[in-house]
């Protein structure tokens, strides 16, 4: 120690006021750490001792909840919410509802259903006496779902009876007290004896205030008497004075009941009771000035109403409904002194803190409207977008059922088209080469007419004497007319020397072969083909097209469009699907090499 004072000694001489008291802290910081250790025992330093001392001592709990942070003796959301009871018991409700703010967002609370019921309903407290209707109502709604999620009915009353509180207070009395009411009953049949007696105390308290206000003095004195009796049953030991603090709040209501019942002796027996209590609750503050403004006493009540606004200016609550009833309270006391000016000046602050209260309410409901109404957007956008996907969902498990059948539906026509064109080539080629012609005919004609759709009855015997006559008379019809022979050599001679492989094979052409005048060559076309002369020319490229495909299936189509006289592949695929209603490649699938070979053709297919 003479080496510490020695070295003070010499600085104290060269330093001013303030760097001596600077310098004298951070050397004892640091040679006599002992000397700033916590007074408190470490017996003391327990979540039960924080709350044992909130009602007597509140600076030795807030001293037990500051040591325990510095110690890091409990995590930080447990003394948050401890110091938060703290602060509610002193009516600093700005101050409790920040920590209980801190504390509803931490991870343990939010992981945590029984303990986020806990802090919610600390929150719904504050906002209630500090008549905040904010985030009131959605605290009230978040705390009744979780509580019916859970089967708590302890929870559930307590949402459901703050509910009711909230409807009353709004001027809706019948469905408040109705909501309160169920929620007494829903409490009377919970089974944690503790809980279930201090939200009953708090609940009767509540609905004799309600009762008062709505001039039901009788029924206000009857639950006053429920309260009364609720904080006469055993109550948690380890917190000191809870009972006595209780009892203050029951008489400070009954004596203003009774008053209004001119139960005068009653009402002053019921204010000697209350405060003779050791312990007080500024929170009920304003019910004993009821009975203090109808007894005259108003020393008395300028008094509490000094302490009121204390507390409110410490808590930073001065623009609130708690100040401005204050504010009018004093000047009702003041106006019964006859000191006019001083009642006239609070009525006055009370009258502004009306209208910025109205208006932050206003305010309020605007963002409330507003923010519902974007919440009701996003809800039916949400819908919209749920409904669309399960529509897509539908629409392509649809578009995929009616895709597989169309396809299976397609393959089965192509291939039936494919068979169809095979046997129009054989017949064909059969009749042009003069090889079993009569027979290839027959069998196209049954093939067009099966006996089998004719009737049970059909006679096949009859049947192919029907189709030789029919031949017949077919040929017969033809020799007669001039231009079939004509038309049928130019036809054979087309085929079989493969003209129309030439790009340029055209109309000239074709007179030249036919023999016939150049006007005449388009109608006999028409007349034998149903077509123009491109058409014919492209029906010759189209047939000899079929017959590559068969044969040489290992073609490319572009080859296949070339050999047929066609330059352009996509030309080729266009009209062999005009013709025959399909691509080539479709085609190509339909069919298997080998079933069809048209007689007499290797001079033009090699």
């Amino acid at each position: 120690m003479n080496k510490l004072q020695a070295i003070e000694s010499q600085i104290y001489n060269r330093s001013s006021m303030w760097a001596r008291w600077m310098l004298s802290a951070v050397l004892l910081w640091v040679f006599c750490p002992g000397m700033t250790a916590s007074p408190l025992p470490d017996s003391l330093l327990t979540r039960d001792a924080i709350y044992r001392y909130m009602f007597v001592d509140p600076g030795k709990s807030r001293d037990i909840i500051d040591d325990m942070r510095a110690r890091k003796i409990l995590p930080e959301w447990k003394l948050d919410l401890a110091e938060g009871n703290l602060c509610f018991s002193l009516c600093l409700f700005n101050k409790a509802l920040a920590f209980y703010t801190r504390v509803y967002k931490s991870n343990a609370v939010q992981t945590n259903d029984s303990l986020k019921m806990v802090v919610l309903t600390r929150l719904i407290e504050a906002y209630d006496v500090k008549f905040d209707e904010k985030d009131f109502p959605r605290y009230i709604h978040e705390l009744y779902d979780l509580a019916k999620s859970r089967n708590n009915a302890v929870y559930m009353a307590m949402a459901l009876f703050m509910d009711g509180k909230r409807a009353h207070y709004q001027g809706d009395e019948q469905e408040g007290f109705k909501r309160c009411e169920e929620a007494v009953q829903m409490m009377q049949g919970a089974r944690h004896f503790w809980r279930q007696n201090n939200v009953l105390r708090t609940f009767y308290g509540y609905l004799a205030k309600m009762c008062f206000d709505d001039q039901r003095y009788d029924e206000a004195l009857k639950y006053s008497k429920a309260q009364e009796k609720a904080s006469l049953l055993p109550h948690n030991p380890e917190i000191l004075c809870r009972k006595e603090r209780n009892l203050y709040r029951v008489y400070a209501i009954r004596a203003q009941i009774l008053m209004a019942m001119d139960r005068q002796a009653e009402a002053d027996s019921a204010y000697q009771r209350c405060i003779s209590q050791p312990v007080s609750d500024p929170f009920i503050i304003r019910d004993i000035n009821t009975y203090l403004l109808k007894r005259q006493r108003y020393e008395e009540m300028l008094s509490y109403l000094r302490k009121v606004k204390a507390i409110l200016q410490e808590d930073g609550d001065t623009l609130s409904r708690n100040m401005m009833l204050a504010y009018y309270d004093a000047g009702e006391a003041y106006r019964g002194m006859n000191q006019y000016d001083s009642a006239s000046h609070c009525y006055a602050v009370a009258a502004r803190l009306s209208e910025r209260l109205h208006s932050i309410h206003s305010l309020q409901l605007k963002e409330t409207v507003h923010e519902s109404i974007e919440l009701e957007r996003e809800i039916a956008k949400h819908e919209r977008l749920r409904f669309y996907f399960f529509t897509g969902i539908v629409l392509v498990f649809m578009a995929a059922i009616l895709s597989f059948f169309y396809v299976r539906r397609m393959q089965h026509r192509n291939r039936l088209t494919a068979q169809h064109i095979l046997s129009i080539m054989n017949y064909r080629y059969s009749t042009l080469f003069e090889t079993n012609g009569k027979h290839h005919r027959k069998k196209m004609l049954q093939d067009d007419a099966n006996p089998d759709e004719m009737g049970e009855n059909c006679n096949s015997d009859e049947f192919d004497g029907n189709l030789d006559e029919m031949g017949e008379n077919q040929l017969k019809e033809l020799e007669k007319d001039p231009h079939w022979k004509a038309f049928h050599d130019m036809d054979k001679q087309i085929v079989k020397q493969g003209l129309f492989r030439d790009p340029n094979f055209g109309r000239d052409d074709l007179v030249r072969l036919a023999g016939v005048d150049k006007n005449a060559l388009a109608p006999m076309i028409q007349k034998y083909t149903g077509t123009n002369v491109p058409g014919y020319i492209n029906s010759k490229r189209m047939e000899y097209a079929i017959v590559l495909i068969k044969i040489h299936p290992e073609y490319t189509l572009n080859a296949i469009a070339e050999a047929c006289g066609i330059k352009a592949p996509a030309t080729f695929i266009r009209h062999f699907r005009n013709t025959y209603g399909m691509t080539p490649s479709e085609y190509r699938a339909q069919i298997g090499a080998g079933d069809f070979a048209p007689p007499s053709l290797n001079n033009v297919l090699h």
